[in-house]
């Protein structure tokens, strides 16, 4: 189930990345690679309420990314570690992974540089 999860929010993220036009086929072939592993692996632990929330969560980080992308706003802290760990703060808050999980996920955030996010706003760079 993690496995699977991981490999959700792996793919999630790694396609709101814009490759350069020459490695654009191979990008999204990749962004498949993992989607579909995802699939196989929850198919084959008929975890299908799992594979459920996950494509309802990925409705609701898709809605708010474009929401954010022709907006000004910038996301609150918390709604961008829900952006970019939604799948695996689920993981967290189902018990499913160790709470201590949220503690490096805090440190990540910390450094990461938000204007990187194809999501942000070209006015707030």
């Amino acid at each position: 189930m993690n496995q699977a999860v991981l490999l959700f929010n792996t793919a999630l993220n790694f396609l709101d990345d814009i490759p350069e036009d020459d490695r654009r086929e191979l990008h999204v072939l990749a962004g498949d690679y993992l989607f579909s592993k995802f699939y196989m692996i929850l198919a084959e632990h008929e975890e299908y309420r799992v594979l459920q929330d996950m494509m309802d969560l990925s409705k609701a980080l898709s809605s708010k990314k474009s929401e954010l992308a022709m907006s000004d706003d910038m996301p609150h802290p918390e709604e961008l570690k829900r952006l970019l760990y939604g799948p695996i703060l689920y993981l967290i808050s189902n018990e499913y992974i160790d709470r201590r999980l949220n503690d490096v996920i805090d440190r990540q955030l910390e450094q990461l540089d938000i204007t990187s996010l194809p999501y942000i706003n070209q006015k707030q760079r």
